[in-house]
This record gives structure tokens, sequence and C-alpha cells, in this order.
């Protein structure tokens, strides 16, 4: 290459670095990300899995964002527009700050501003993605095809279907869906030892479709009754109240650990019993 030319190349790789045209963090992998005195952390567990959990967290200056957010309102960030999706009760799905829309959320939601962050170097920050305008001349055509539907999981082995009746699920039960009319009770049993400082402990159902009935029992297995050390069974009750769809999920856990070692999670489907 001519000197004139090399000197020309320089030129331009450094004109194209001072731009950022550097190439994009990918912070959709768990970890943690810096920036300045920003601080994105994004933890994941059961990757994969229809259980995944994504919870996205994001600091300035070492003190968490305390914005009071509410779902889809967004701040720029040396990463991009981060959006609050919020936090949710069962443990699958995004929570906190993720860099894109709560999916099932139609408000558009409002940019806010951190009070410690300086003018100057806001002005330095990504613009906001959600700032630029719809053309007037925009059609439905024009908008992204949603995402295609998740597939059901596999059916569980067939229970009767009548009001009244009990569904009685097991681990072999997990990551299935069953069917239920209005007035059965599903009733899940599960092998443990709370010797060990493991419990299993239920989330409220996410949909009032279904209902728990009291909190889950231990029972200590009959042939070791009296013996120190001894597991046995928790059971936990619940009702199908209305038609829907709920998800029970049951967690196997220390309470002084942060995330559960095993998950119990099954889809129940509440149908009306069939008329006579």
């Amino acid at each position: 290459m001519r000197p004139a030319l090399a000197v020309l190349a320089v030129l331009l790789a450094g004109a194209a670095c001072a731009g950022g045209n550097t190439p994009a963090t990918d912070i959709t992998r768990a970890g943690t990300y810096t920036s300045g005195k920003w601080t994105y952390t994004l933890e994941v567990r059961s990757g994969g899995y229809q259980t995944e959990s994504r919870t996205g967290t994001l600091a300035y200056d070492g003190k968490r964002l305390d914005l009071d957010p509410e779902i889809n309102d967004h701040v720029r960030t040396p990463w991009g527009t981060m959006y609050w999706v919020g936090k949710r009760r069962i443990t699958w799905g995004p929570n906190g700050w993720m860099p894109q829309r709560h999916p099932k959320e139609k408000r558009g939601g409002k940019e806010l501003r951190v009070p410690e962050l300086p003018p100057d170097e806001y002005d330095q920050l990504p613009p906001d993605e959600t700032a630029a305008s719809v053309p007037s001349t925009a059609t439905p055509a024009s908008i992204p095809p949603a995402a295609p539907p998740q597939p059901l999981p596999p059916a569980a082995p067939a229970q009767p279907m009548a009001p009244g009746t009990e569904i009685v699920l097991g681990r072999e039960a997990t990551g299935h869906y069953i069917e239920a009319v209005v007035g059965q009770t599903i009733t899940v049993r599960l092998a443990g030892n709370p010797t060990t400082g493991f419990g299993w402990a239920a989330l409220p159902p996410d949909d009032p479709a279904v209902m728990a009935v009291g909190d889950g029992e231990f029972q200590q297995n009959p042939a070791d009754a009296g013996r120190v050390g001894a597991g046995g069974t928790y059971e936990f009750r619940f009702r199908a109240e209305r038609p829907g769809a709920a998800k029970l999920v049951i967690q196997y856990r220390r309470p002084w650990e942060p995330g559960p070692t095993e998950v119990f999670h099954v889809l129940v489907r509440v149908a009306r019993p069939a008329q006579p």
C-alpha cells in the first residue's frame, strides 16, 4: 500500500471508532456490564427451558436506579434504551430492566431521567429509540408480525374430568399440562426432606382460574416414623375455580439461598363441566 493511502486508511479507521461504529455489546447474555459509571447486570436462570427467567438490574454511580417506574417506562443508557418490564410473581419470564418492551403491555411508557446524570453525559447517550414518531403513511403491513405462539408442553397422563374428583400429580408431571374442570381438586405430592434445610414452597397461581387450598403440608414416611433425619412427602392442594389457564409453580429451596435447586411446574387448563 502506498504511504499516502496507508495514512488515509488509518485516519478513516480512527474516524469510525470516534463515531461509535465499534461492535455493540451483547447484553442479552448473563453477566455484569459496565460503561463509565453505568452498570447493567443480567441474571438468567433455567436458560433454554420453559421456566427460563431473566432479571435485569441497572445502576448508576454504584446505586440502583430508584425511579419508581411503570411498565414500559424507559431510560437512555450506554447500551441503548432500557425498558422497565416490572417484577413478576412467578419465576419465569422477563423482570426488571430489559432492552425490549414488555411484550404483552400496550402502554407506551415515558422516558425517565436519572437525577444524578449530568446533562453533558446525557447528551452523549444513544438517542431514545421510542422518540421517533411513526410516519403518517405507515400501514398495518409495516408492523413486524407478532412472535409465533409457544407450543404447549406435552400432556400429562389422562386424569378424571368430573367435578368433585381429585387429580393427583407427582414429580413426573413437571413441564406438562393437564386438563381440569371447574370444581376439581388438584393435589401435588413431592418427596423432600426438611432436615436438610430444603423444603418445597408453592407460589400463588398466576391466574384465578386455579386457587390454592390452604398451605402445603409435610408428612414423614410412615416406615420412618420417629427416625431423625427421615424424609417424607410435601402435599399441596389447589382447586379449579373457573374456566381459564393457570401455572402452578412449586420450588425446592433453602430460605436463605437466592434461588431454588428444583422447580415443579405444570400448566392447568380449566374448562366448564360437560352438560348432562
